[in-house]
């Protein structure tokens, strides 16, 4: 703990260090001003407290925010993140009572926001997990749940040397992990208190999937053309797209959703292109067919999926690959690149046939050769259906905590 409690004050001081010349650790030191004071003003007494890092595990924790909300209408629920890309893009949702950032995870924070927020119950998001306030919570009684949990082997927790942090798990009162490995990979190292609920995104995107969408602007772009849909690109993954732009069938339209929609991103998007585009938010640029739709807003990716053929998923040249459910609940193939090894999905994905590995600009190539499309409409992937419910068997255990 004392090393830990250093790190953390280390890595404070790093943040408020470069904050003036850095945009997110401005925003993490600004969000976190009197965020405890706030919070006590807030009266969130007695809540139920969702714990996400950033915005993907908001994404596997919001089916199960929905379902309470409906299941108890009255229940005060807090939302808080620890990233600015999380916060900075839902603090206004209406789904919960009180959005905030998780204060930095020194003894003395832990504690005032713990007494703060007095959380009737604890719901952290696959990972995320801050020793002071993990303690804390056990020492206060405050039953804590790990929900759409993933652990590897070779993860840093199961190092010899991390044994003191990995027996701070225990104070979880219940690990709902996503997959056999990770049940095992527990259950070897002396934990009880774990079941395998699969993963709650899954609900959210047949969700999704199932809702009623329509949207203009991609109907007129797509004008009877396939689509080849690019999701959450980072440069990397154009670099290698552009290299068989134009070795493309004319009859193939590419969507691009990139990672980054501020305008210095999305200009130097353009630039890398070299082609003509649409850029969505700008009717301008609608005047004249085009082989390329550049979506620059945030929010409408998993919707859109649906109007696709064939996707791409990026990020998997560098930290990890971003949402592949989100395309492959459509029933659509779906292609990454490399690093994908921390996701379960990828791995069924491609057993099952769904998913292709891309290594470079050629299998992408080949990827879409392979896969175009004969006929519409394309069927509903069963597999993705097969593995709903994670939701309802989580609820089911926690349920009398709320």
């Amino acid at each position: 703990m004392f090393l830990y409690s250093a790190a953390i004050y280390v890595y404070t001081a790093l943040i408020y260090l470069i904050a003036p010349f850095h945009r997110k650790a401005k925003l993490w030191v600004n969000g976190r001003k009197n965020a405890i004071r706030d919070l006590q003003h807030a009266n969130m007494h007695h809540c139920i407290w969702f714990h996400c890092a950033s915005l993907g595990e908001f994404e596997q924790g919001r089916p199960l925010i929905e379902y309470i909300r409906q299941t108890h209408p009255n229940a005060k629920i807090l939302l808080t993140f620890f990233s600015p890309s999380g916060f900075e893009q839902m603090k206004n949702v209406q789904l919960v009572d009180y959005v905030m950032y998780l204060p930095a995870d020194t003894l003395s924070n832990a504690q005032k926001f713990l007494q703060a927020a007095q959380p009737r119950m604890a719901i952290f998001v696959k990972y995320d997990f801050w020793l002071h306030i993990i303690s804390n919570c056990q020492k206060q009684q405050v039953p804590l749940f790990l929900i759409s949990a993933e652990f590897r082997k070779s993860q840093w927790l199961f190092h010899p040397l991390a044994k003191s942090y990995l027996s701070v798990l225990r104070a979880f009162s219940h690990i709902f992990v996503q997959s056999s490995e990770s049940y095992d990979l527990l259950l070897d190292n002396g934990f009880t208190q774990v079941s395998i609920a699969g993963d709650t995104r899954i609900d959210r995107v047949i969700n999704i999937r199932n809702e009623s969408f329509s949207d203009d602007v991609i109907e007129r772009f797509v004008h009877d053309r396939y689509v080849f849909m690019v999701g959450s690109s980072w440069p990397q993954d154009i670099k290698m797209i552009t290299k068989i732009f134009h070795t493309l069938p004319e009859n193939i339209a590419i969507i691009i959703a990139p990672h980054a929609v501020d305008e210095a991103s999305i200009n130097t998007l353009l630039a890398s292109l070299k082609v003509k585009c649409w850029i969505y938010s700008q009717p301008i640029t609608h005047e004249h067919l085009a082989p390329v739709l550049v979506i620059d807003t945030i929010g409408k990716l998993s919707r859109l999926y649906r109007y696709s053929h064939w996707a791409y998923v990026g990020g998997g040249f560098g930290k990890g690959i971003h949402n592949l459910l989100e395309p492959a609940v459509y029933g659509i193939p779906v292609a990454f690149g490399p690093c994908h090894h921390k996701f379960p999905e990828a791995r069924w994905l491609v057993d099952e046939g769904q998913g292709t590995i891309i290594q470079s600009s050629d299998d992408l190539l080949d990827f879409i050769n392979r896969s175009l499309p004969g006929s519409l409409p394309l069927p509903i992937s069963p597999s993705i259906d097969n593995r709903k419910g994670a939701v309802d068997f989580i609820y089911a255990q926690i349920r009398n905590y709320i």
